[in-house]
């Protein structure tokens, strides 16, 4: 996710853990929003993979 530094406020990834102009290390709020994100999205890859899958074993049956 793209953030603003709070210290020099340069945009760049939340994933580096800190900022690549000033050094500051990424809030652990903004790492704990991150975790999150992930979260959702495995969830939604999981979810439609296994929608598909069940759709697939009854469109053989």
């Amino acid at each position: 996710m793209i953030i603003h530094c709070e210290n020099c406020m340069t945009e760049f990834d939340s994933r580096k853990g800190a900022c690549p102009s000033c050094g500051q290390p990424v809030p652990d709020s903004q790492k704990a929003e991150d975790r999150k994100e992930l979260l959702k999205t495995v969830a939604m890859i999981t979810t439609v993979s296994v929608m598909v899958i069940v759709f697939l074993v009854f469109k053989l049956i």
